[in-house]
């Protein structure tokens, strides 16, 4: 390959490099794990959207193979060829792997204490906030002790507490 080819295809690559699937990006294990769960939930909660719109007679499904005939008068036509064992909808057996991925998932964040890791970070958050809050009180000139100051900062936190999504602190930890 000629230099100048070379040159070329490094900036076909440089232009392109982004668009393609597998595109490497920077993730934390931890992270990787709890997307590749939240992912799977999507699958499940998906799958189990289009079965909740499936009638009963479609529970069940007879995979059937067809193959293409050719008539002889000319015409081609598909045909059956056989009939398979009745099973589950597709959708109830993609949900079903997609649930074991899920739970693989949840086990691998259970076993590298990513939720104690979080509760431990949402500790130390707390103590940092404390802090925080203790020094800005006491540079305007309240008194901690005061249980009027008490009572107001107290009130705060838990309509603050009361006002987050659980779910958006979870995301954030």
């Amino acid at each position: 390959m000629s230099q100048s080819s070379r040159q070329e295809l490094r900036r076909w690559f440089a232009r392109v490099d982004s668009r393609f699937m597998g595109h490497p990006i920077d993730i934390d294990p931890n992270d990787a794990i709890l997307w590749a769960m939240r992912i799977e939930a999507g699958e499940v909660a998906y799958c189990e959207a289009q079965i909740t719109r499936l009638s009963e007679d479609e529970l069940f499904e007879i995979p059937v193979q067809e193959e293409l005939v050719e008539l002889p008068s000319g015409r081609v036509e598909y045909i059956t060829v056989k009939r398979g064992v009745e099973q589950m909808n597709r959708w109830v057996t993609w949900r079903d792997h997609a649930v074991e991925r899920m739970a693989r998932f949840a086990k691998m964040a259970i076993d590298v204490g990513i939720e104690q890791r979080q509760i431990e970070l949402a500790e130390q958050q707390a103590r940092e906030l404390v802090v925080v809050i203790t020094a800005i009180l006491t540079d305007l000139g309240h008194d901690l002790r005061d249980m009027k100051t008490r009572d107001i900062v107290r009130k705060r936190l838990m309509e603050g507490a009361i006002d987050v999504d659980p779910a958006h602190v979870r995301a954030v930890a």
